[in-house]
């Protein structure tokens, strides 16, 4: 294997990883007619979300974020699925040896946490359109972990409880760096409205938290009584 591929951009860490491994890129228009063995990389949702949103380049799309997620799935027999940020928590010459077939070393990296604000973003996302977390969380399935643990519980971690000074710090320093100040009138209208959505969604994450138990529960019992 001499090849990696993602439809992410990647930290410019893992890229350099990627180099000194002597792993080059293929681009994404050669995936089709190049059937050399690949390193599939991908990144976590979060990471993807938080990498647009400091970019100024088109907003991103959920059909695009879904395409993503499934051409990697559907290059698996290409090669091994890996994650970015278990990719980073490897030395180099043990990462060399797995890919010359030795076995597989133990990653020192711990799945990223992003902004509360992230998440809320994310879980309204994921619940609108459930596809994507099954994509993903078939992906994790799939992938090479390195000895840590499959992050197939996505929307709970989205449901933990989170400092809410915390998310109104992170919501306004956005607002302070984005465009279109008006006079301060304007801009404590805007405040008031942005904050008591967020709170608002905030109320209905805590209310999906409860009813995921409630059918957790619901599940364990009808398993019991069979």
């Amino acid at each position: 294997m001499d090849s990696w591929f993602s439809p992410f951009v990647l930290a410019p860490e893992v890229r350099d990883r990627l180099n000194r491994c002597n792993l080059r890129r293929l681009p994404g228009e050669q995936t089709e007619t190049d059937d050399r063995g690949l390193l599939l990389v991908y990144s976590t949702p979060s990471a993807v979300l938080d990498h647009w949103c400091g970019t100024e380049g088109p907003p991103l799309r959920v059909a695009a974020l879904q395409e993503n997620f499934e051409q990697l799935l559907r290059l698996q027999h290409r090669g091994p699925l890996v994650a970015d940020w278990r990719l980073a928590g490897l030395d180099d010459e043990p990462l060399v040896q797995w890919l010359q077939g030795g076995p597989a070393p133990r990653t020192l990296a711990e799945i990223p946490r992003h902004s509360p604000l992230n998440d809320l973003v994310l879980l309204n996302l994921l619940r609108s359109h459930p596809d994507l977390e099954i994509t993903y969380r078939e992906i994790e399935l799939q992938a090479q972990l390195f000895h840590s643990e499959a992050d197939t519980r996505l929307l709970e971690r989205l449901g933990m409880p989170f400092d809410p000074d915390e998310l109104l710090r992170h919501w306004c320093s956005g607002v302070r760096t984005s465009a279109g100040w008006d006079n301060p009138l304007d801009r404590m209208q805007r405040l008031e409205q942005d904050l008591e959505h967020y709170l608002l969604l905030c109320r209905e994450q805590q209310q999906l938290l409860e009813e995921q138990n409630a059918l957790n529960a619901r599940a364990v019992q009808l398993s019991a009584g069979g």
